[in-house]
């Protein structure tokens, strides 16, 4: 089974950055250029410095920003603004956040998960389909950090953390932040010899699912392979672990906004997708924004347990109801169950005639607000958005366990794991 490992872990150091909230930040692919901006105002030791390096007015002439990162790496390293830990260890990860006025809390563990090839019948498999941008971007990123800046969130069917939880969560924490968004972060550094052994051992029975990043775990499977052997730890990438039924995994939905669009086919769209699946208009009721919005993805919840569906919204006002015919019950890819699969194969393709990747990255965008989504199609930037349910974590570890992958951006685990936390050096 996967082969999962302690490992000597680049942390920030108090004395250097005694305010670790604002050192850390959100992965590399939710960050605006806004956000961007404050993260780097934040403090001269945000990770985004490494993260997502900008390009510099005062650089010198040829400097990109891979090599900007790397020098500002080495130069963290060199005046111990990170420092590394003395012995191997893994790290447990409390996340305590508000979700739907609740305090939720799940666990996790970073650790150094070796790399293999991904397949069905392997030890880590994935669910999502990969783009080559991202991938390109973050290959060029490693190879000028040789390091595991944030980590990828790999899930796990049985081995739970619950015996490790009343032995450690009672002790001080090794470090603690909190990020805007009002999540809490606690971590505590685990390099008993016993307990090292136990949770290694623990792992080794356990399959792992990638929840989300899938082109960083891509991106390190082939900076291993240009690598070699040398140094061994290339060969490993490093991950945070999470059980799959852990009460505090939320799933949210990602909604489509779509543009590029004729004038025509926009007008046209409620009728035409009347004409093969049940549209159902929503009423628009006397009530605030947020309100009326908070309506239409209730009753959108209510029609998902019954269906598949999907909701429409158009520039005007107009919300509707879509619900798509089900999978047959004896179908062969689990991956067809999904609402979102089946927004792409029966509705963003043939009706919207937005085909192939390419076409795909001119005309859609993606958010989870759904808010914004309604706000941007109202204010002329998209013609309409396709509101979606989450799948759930059983439809997409059949997914994964199918050898399948559903469409980009078929799931946004929350909250996303920061960078900063702990990074996994690849130079021994």
């Amino acid at each position: 089974m996967a082969e999962v490992l302690p490992f000597r872990g680049l942390r920030y150091n108090p004395a250097q950055v005694p305010d670790l909230s604002r050192a850390i930040a959100p992965p590399y692919d939710i960050i605006t250029p806004d956000e961007q901006e404050l993260l780097y105002r934040s403090s001269p030791h945000n990770i985004i410095r490494l993260e997502l390096a900008r390009e510099e007015a005062m650089a010198p002439l040829g400097a990109d920003r891979y090599r900007q990162a790397s020098a500002t790496l080495q130069g963290w390293l060199d005046r111990k603004v990170l420092i590394r830990e003395e012995s191997p260890a893994f790290y447990l990860l409390e996340h305590s956040f508000p979700y739907r006025g609740q305090e939720r809390r799940r666990w996790g563990m970073l650790a150094r998960v070796r790399l293999e090839e991904l397949s069905p019948k392997g030890n880590i498999r994935p669910h999502e389909a990969t783009l080559k941008g991202p991938k390109a971007d973050r290959l060029a990123l490693l190879r000028a950090c040789r390091v595991n800046i944030s980590p990828i969130m790999g899930l796990f069917r049985r081995h739970g953390l619950s015996s490790l939880i009343p032995r450690l969560a009672g002790l001080p924490p090794t470090s603690q932040a909190q990020d805007t968004y009002g999540v809490g972060y606690k971590i505590w550094a685990i390099a008993d010899g016993g307990l090292v052994r136990e949770i290694t051992q623990a792992f080794s029975r356990e399959t792992l699912y990638i929840a989300d990043g899938h082109h960083r775990y891509e991106t390190a499977l082939a900076y291993s392979q240009e690598m070699g052997l040398a140094p061994a730890a290339t060969g490993y990438v490093m991950m945070a672990l999470l059980g799959a039924f852990d009460p505090g995994l939320v799933l949210l939905p990602t909604h489509r906004l779509v543009r590029g669009l004729s004038p025509t086919r926009a007008a046209g769209l409620a009728l035409e997708l009347s004409r093969t699946f049940a549209v159902e208009p929503r009423p628009t009721p006397q009530a605030s924004y947020a309100d009326t919005l908070a309506g239409w993805l209730e009753a959108l919840a209510r029609a998902g347990r019954e269906g598949p569906c999907f909701g429409l919204y158009l520039a005007g006002g107009s919300f509707s109801l879509v619900r798509l015919p089900p999978a047959p019950p004896n179908h062969l890819h689990p991956s067809q169950s999904l609402d979102v699969s089946l927004l792409h194969h029966l509705i963003v393709g043939p009706i919207c005639g937005i085909e192939g990747s390419g076409e795909e990255q001119r005309c859609l965008d993606y958010t989870r607000d759904g808010l914004e989504a309604r706000a941007r199609v109202d204010a002329g930037e998209f013609q309409a958005t396709l509101y979606l349910n989450p799948p759930s974590i059983e439809q997409i570890l059949a997914v994964a366990d199918a050898g399948e992958r559903v469409p980009q951006k078929s799931t946004y685990f929350y909250p996303k794991l920061p960078a900063g936390l702990v990074l996994n050096p690849l130079w021994d």
